[in-house]
């Protein structure tokens, strides 16, 4: 049996039925849930994914061979679907972003907030890494920021820097 005959046999016996409907009951909670848990980075989906993973479960059940997959989901989303049926695919895809994009906001002003939280500071012997943990302080005590940012050899003379600026401003 040829590729171009195992991809019509694989369209003449899959469940349309199946493949038409929405993910998880058209449910955008369950679709961004499952987007978030089975996968290592959250993706964005778009509807063409949702009807991919429709096609996913026919080649699943029908034991037929997963290079399929992409061709069939391909032909299928051109040719089979309406239009109104990939607005619908692509509805639902946007609605699992929106809460996928919320719950990644929370997570991230979670972990925000418990680095804030964190006040014992790390020891180091490295004034590097001393800074790099607990934060650099700018000020005229602690002059860490030109030993870390200027090339070695370099000065950098605060008082000289201003008054050049201050000249710079008059002749403007």
């Amino acid at each position: 049996m040829t590729c171009a005959q195992r991809f019509n046999d694989f369209l003449n016996r899959i469940n349309y039925e199946q493949i038409y409907e929405l993910p998880y009951n058209n449910n955008p909670l369950m679709v961004a849930s499952h987007a978030r848990n089975f996968s290592t980075a959250v993706p964005k989906l778009s509807g063409y994914s949702l009807l991919k993973w429709n096609v996913e479960h026919e080649v699943q059940r029908l034991r037929i061979d997963k290079s399929t997959i992409h061709p069939a989901t391909k032909f299928i989303w051109n040719l089979k679907l309406s239009v109104s049926q990939r607005n619908q695919f692509i509805a639902l895809a946007n609605n699992a972003n929106d809460i996928n994009d919320r719950v990644k906001l929370v997570n991230n002003n979670d972990t925000v907030n418990r680095i804030i939280q964190i006040d014992s500071p790390q020891e180091t012997n490295n004034l590097f890494e001393l800074n790099f943990f607990n934060g650099t302080k700018f000020n005229d005590d602690n002059d860490n920021f030109n030993y870390l940012t200027l090339p070695l050899g370099s000065q950098y003379d605060s008082y000289h820097s201003s008054n050049q600026l201050f000249k710079l401003n008059e002749n403007i």
